[in-house]
């Protein structure tokens, strides 16, 4: 509904009346949008509620608008409020801003107090110090200001300074507080809060998508939790969602200046150009301390798992990585490039590192002396076309590698210069990486201990769980994932591999080849009568006998014009219709005993109606959480895995 516009005396006449003696009170409580209106008047007008507790006792739906914008409590140009706003674990919905312009922007504009257990959604655009909860939290170096329990959903556009939660966190605290709302701006950029200085975050994480604005030259440090830090402290801290940049771009923090991080990670995706890390874009001074990421992490330069790029006595502590790194220059397993004073010490890679040159499985590349990496391993498969090793791509005659080592193999070239650097740590199998005597100088009461299940050393404070390269383990499948125990029983069968030695890739798209390739394995591999005769197979691929056994017997067919498109997704009721067809094909009771209670089933196409219905009675296939089947989605291998183990469980 839309407001009636207040005059100043009416706005002052209604507050009196709300709240009698406002300056007096101790209890103030909010239950309506008049009220919470009067009282962002009073704030606005002079009063800032010191020592005042204002409790919001209801959900409030603000019912925001083109015409209803909401007005911000509180501005640097006037007054903060520097009391306590409690919202009493209810949710302030409807917010809607628009002021592109304007900076500031929030339900609160400025907050000098305190603001706690308060979730709120909207949608906010502003230019400078722009968050959902709060434009800025903090600026006076006097008072306790923080944020507690605080949560936003919805979206967050600005041009700098820009959090789901918090534009920006000036000498002040953030604690609990979470954003699961899209983050979009052009210069520190963070899910959380776009940048803090001499704040304290703790236990802040993100699920929401932080994008930097990729139009401007300048867009950077961009972070999943934080975009920009400086001197402040970063504690168990975590993003999920996906982070995009150009430059400073890091799944927990972009760039970081005299900051320490203590028990921070990433599980989100993390892309950009410049100074890319799965936990930190780029930082100088202080330390990173046990942090890990398992997201995949892209970007052109300075690129690594953890940090993109550690710089002027920056320290990286206790620290490892399994995902997926890719670049082009100065690539590495743990960090991209490492100088000046810095660092890496009691750290390890598992994940699958690739670029173009300067690659390593624990740093790319290290041009400066007084350097110091002690300590760490790498058992990822590294890739690259020059400078590249087990251990790093290239290191500078004065930096100290002490007691590291890596796996035999895992760089099957080495490249073109400085390849007898690699010398200087140490190549081991499988069998040493498992025994203590092998790291004989490394600490194993305090800092490491050896996992039986992974076969090799995992650090005490941030054990890994599962995320090793035995037999029936991919670093990219860890056990707390629900398709853990399909892809391990899928992948031990032998009806499923991996896309590499040590990854599964769960979320892409499984292929018409792939899928056709695990119904073949299932019957065992009978040899086709023919050639498949489809153009688009090549005779030495490894699907073709499975499209000539499926062609044949009915069971795939193919895509028009004598092809099979091999490369092509599989949808989820193509999937549904060729379990169907293999099920007749092995004679199983093809009945129907109750409807599937789709809620888009008038979306399923009507040569997969009986079969997706079929899929549902004997528990092979079912919908999502709302209860849809979401036809025409791409099936991942994550997926595939989990039918394919329900296939096999009822063909038993």
């Amino acid at each position: 509904m839309k407001r009636n516009m207040m005059s100043f005396c009416a706005a002052v006449m209604l507050l009196v009346s709300v709240f009698p003696q406002a300056v007096l009170a101790k209890d103030i409580t909010i239950s309506t949008p008049d009220e919470l209106e009067a009282f962002r008047d009073s704030v606005n007008s002079g009063e800032n509620y010191s020592g005042v507790t204002v409790t919001l006792t209801a959900d409030i739906d603000l019912e925001g608008g083109w015409d209803n914008q909401w007005t911000p409590i509180g501005n640097m140009e006037q007054q903060s409020f520097a009391g306590t706003f409690d919202g009493g674990g209810h949710k302030i919905t409807g917010l809607y801003i628009n002021r592109p312009n304007d900076n500031y922007q929030g339900l609160f504009g400025c907050n000098a107090g305190t603001i706690q257990n308060l979730s709120v959604e909207g949608q906010v655009v502003g230019s400078n110090y722009v968050g959902g909860v709060a434009g800025r939290n903090g600026g006076d170096m006097v008072r306790n200001q923080e944020m507690i329990e605080c949560h936003y959903a919805g979206s967050v556009r600005g041009d700098g300074y820009v959090g789901g939660v918090a534009g920006q966190s000036w000498w002040s605290g953030m604690t609990r507080c979470s954003n699961e709302g899209a983050i979009t701006g052009g210069h520190s950029v963070g899910g959380v809060a776009g940048s803090e200085r001499s704040s304290t975050i703790t236990n802040c994480y993100n699920e929401g998508v932080v994008t930097g604005n990729l139009d401007i030259d300048r867009a950077g440090a961009i972070g999943g939790v934080l975009g920009h830090t400086y001197y402040g402290l970063i504690t168990d801290c975590y993003n999920q969602g996906a982070v995009v940049g150009i430059r400073e771009v890091g799944g927990v923090v972009g760039e970081r200046v005299h900051c320490e991080m203590v028990s921070c990670y990433n599980h989100g995706t993390v892309s950009g150009k410049e100074n890319v890390g799965g936990v930190m874009g780029n930082g100088w001074g202080y330390e990173v301390i046990n942090c890990y990421n398992h997201g995949t992490v892209s970007g052109d330069k300075n690129v690594g798992g953890v940090t993109g790029c550690n710089d002027a006595t920056m320290d990286l502590i206790g620290c490892y990585n399994i995902g997926t790194v890719s670049g082009k220059e100065n690539i590495g397993g743990v960090t991209g490039l490492n100088q000046r004073n810095s660092v890496i010490i009691n750290c390890y890679n598992t994940g699958m590192v690739q670029g173009d040159s300067y690659v390593g499985g624990v740093f790319g590349m290290n041009d400066k002396m007084r350097t110091q990496v002690k300590n760490c391993y790498n058992i990822g498969t590294v890739k690259g076309d020059a400078c590249i090793g087990g251990l790093f791509g290239y290191a500078h005659r004065g930096e100290l590698i002490i007691n590291c080592y890596y796996l035999v193999n895992a760089a099957p070239t080495v490249g073109d210069k400085e390849a007898e650097d690699n010398s200087r740590a140490t190549a081991i199998d499988k069998a040493a990486f498992a025994a203590h005597t092998t790291f004989a100088d490394w600490d194993f009461t305090d800092t490491w201990t050896m996992s039986a299940a992974l076969g090799r050393p995992v650090l005490r404070a941030i054990p890994e769980n599962g995320s090793g390269t035995q037999q029936d383990c991919f670093v990219d499948v860890l056990q707390d994932m629900w398709h853990y125990e399909a892809v391990q029983d899928i992948f031990a069968r032998g009806l499923m591999k991996g896309v590499s030695e040590t990854e599964f890739a769960p979320e892409i798209a499984v292929t018409r080849g792939m899928f056709v390739t695990v119904l073949y394995r299932m019957e065992k591999e009978p040899k086709p009568a023919q050639d498949s005769g489809f153009t688009d197979v090549a005779q030495g691929a490894y699907y073709a006998a499975a499209v000539a056994w499926a062609s044949e017997n009915g069971i795939m067919t193919g895509n028009g014009e004598n092809l099979f498109a091999p490369k092509e997704a599989v949808a989820r009721e193509q999937m549904a219709a060729m379990l169907y067809r293999y099920a007749q094909y092995k004679g199983c009771d093809m009945t129907v005993n109750q409807a599937a209670p789709y809620i888009d089933s008038d979306s399923i196409s009507a040569y997969a109606e009986k079969s997706a219905a079929w899929a549902f009675d004997k528990n092979i296939m079912q919908g999502n959480e709302t209860g849809a089947f979401l036809p025409e989605a791409y099936a991942t291998r994550a997926e595939a895995a989990a039918v394919v183990r329900k296939m096999t469980q009822y063909l038993a």
